[in-house]
């Protein structure tokens, strides 16, 4: 008898929610967010490890053609889709400018922290001059540079999930706005019936404000820079970015192909 559990894979470009999706969707299944696909290091959506379930949430920033043809075949895939420019004012607050890429791997190695020790001098010295450059590079062309995920476009990395059999599209906006009816959504892609009190427990459990007293609480910093503020069209209180008109100029048909608004 195959005893191997069920894969939920949580994917998204960076910065595009897929912590927050991992823990909902782990919570309203009554399983555990296993950590970061294919990696050995715990990982910030990490949780639940007491659940017992023949299902297992991963996170995962991996295009859908980097995954194991097992996992492109048989895994229940969730791709979480954002508007890009709410990703580029995330981005500003949690990425740090990288000498060299620093890839989800060998974290405690000394090379691993020789790069992260370069990286810090580099971002103390040229942030403001060079992050949001390099942001909006990774978001429309793809850059290394920045981060290993973000060495693909947000357009590639998203046309790469949509249309396919085994993958279930929300976007990070209904997601906010109609909560339940994402998680009955999640629920019958995985062909699970979930009680609507689990439902209203696990979005009560994992929404933003809840969260941030619990890292307060647990005296988390790292937790909480991660976390921010958890909402929508950000982007139009930061309309003198000019990043922000360059995002929309250069993303107009993938915008209005998902229903973004351009201004």
């Amino acid at each position: 008898m195959d005893t191997r559990k069920k894969k939920i894979i949580v994917a998204a470009y960076p910065k595009s929610g897929s912590t927050w999706l991992s823990r909902l969707t782990a919570e309203v299944v009554g399983c555990p967010v296993n950590g970061f696909l294919n990696a050995d290091f715990k990982e910030m959506a990490q949780e639940g490890e007491e659940r017992k379930s023949t299902f297992e949430v991963y996170k995962s920033h991996h295009q859908f053609h980097d995954l194991s043809a097992e996992d492109q075949k048989q895994a229940h895939i969730i791709y979480l889709l954002r508007d890009p420019r709410d990703i580029y004012l995330s981005g500003l607050h949690y990425f740090r400018l990288h000498l060299f890429p620093i890839r989800a791997t060998a974290r405690e190695s000394i090379v691993h922290k020789l790069k992260r020790f370069a990286n810090k001098l580099l971002h103390a010295a040229r942030a403001k001059a060079l992050l949001p450059k390099r942001l909006h590079t990774a978001i429309v062309h793809g850059n290394a540079k920045l981060h290993h995920w973000c060495r693909v476009s947000w357009t590639a990395h998203v046309v790469d999930y949509i249309n396919r059999p085994n993958v279930l599209l929300l976007k990070y906006e209904s997601l906010l706005d109609e909560p339940k009816k994402a998680c009955r959504a999640i629920s019958q892609f995985l062909e699970l019936e979930v009680d609507e009190s689990v439902i209203d427990t696990a979005i009560a459990n994992q929404s933003f404000s809840n969260k941030r007293e619990l890292f307060i609480l647990e005296g988390d910093p790292q937790k909480l820079r991660f976390l921010r503020k958890g909402l929508k069209e950000q982007w139009k209180e930061e309309q003198n970015d000019p990043q922000i008109a360059a995002l929309a100029l250069a993303l107009e048909p993938q915008l209005k192909k998902f229903d973004y608004p351009s201004s």
